[in-house]
């Protein structure tokens, strides 16, 4: 997939997210507005998988796990399906900083409103935040106004294997808790989340009704050999 600098973002028609309840319409529909999007006739989705977690998005399944592998399009399903609904905000917390760079560049190549929240302290389309400033209680708080004024349209947990994996998330998980009782859409996304780790999410956060989307992580251009040697000067 190819981006423009030159694109307006657009957004989707209800009559489109009704028809892509159905199987027949589905990918018609989400290919079209995927290559209105890149202003591309010829592109198309990485994966199958891809094309389920935007549909998914779309469809507003109260909670997904999406788990692509690097440079599968994890970040560009965010891009797109928030440019389809420019008029509302989209929570994404983003725990590195280099990565919080990345997504600002490529958000403003779209032409989709973004912000980094801890230099701005405002909403745009697209707000990305750290995990240790949307536990806080003023911040609930805000969040809480955005549902009350239908502005907040979904909050994505980029990179949500470290939930469960990173020391430093321990200690805010219990308050992390409290936002998942909010009534919004929340996506996680990682690249790399073994199976046994899935029931520890689930059981972590108490997300019973996961929907989960897996592709794939298998990377044929990485080997692993091993050499045996008998001793140190060998080696």
């Amino acid at each position: 997939m190819t981006s423009s600098s030159a694109l307006v973002a657009k957004r989707v028609k209800t009559s489109d997210l009704v028809s892509l309840s159905s199987i027949e319409e589905t990918s018609s529909i989400l290919c079209r507005l995927l290559r209105e999007f890149l202003d591309d006739e010829a592109a198309s989705f990485r994966s199958l998988e891809q094309e389920f977690l935007i549909k998914s998005i779309l469809l507003r399944v109260p909670y997904i796990l999406g788990v692509l592998p690097t440079s599968s399009g994890k970040s560009f399903s965010y891009l797109l399906t928030s440019a389809l609904s420019i008029s509302k905000v989209v929570i994404i917390i983003i725990p590195l900083v280099g990565l919080k760079s990345d997504i600002l560049r490529r958000a403003r190549e779209f032409n989709i409103p973004c912000t980094i929240y801890e230099e701005a302290r405002t909403f745009e389309n697209l707000t990305l935040v750290s995990i240790e400033s949307i536990v806080t209680s003023s911040f609930i708080r805000q969040v809480q106004g955005l549902i009350t004024s239908s502005k907040l349209d979904r909050i994505i947990i980029d990179e949500c294997h470290l939930l469960i994996t990173a020391r430093s998330y321990r200690s805010i998980m219990f308050r992390f808790k409290e936002l998942l009782v909010l009534c919004t859409q929340f996506v996680f996304l990682t690249g790399t989340l073994p199976y046994s780790f899935e029931d520890e999410l689930k059981r972590s956060l108490l997300l019973d009704n996961l929907t989960i989307i897996r592709a794939s992580s298998t990377r044929l251009n990485i080997s692993y050999r091993v050499h045996v040697y008998k001793s140190r000067e060998e080696e």
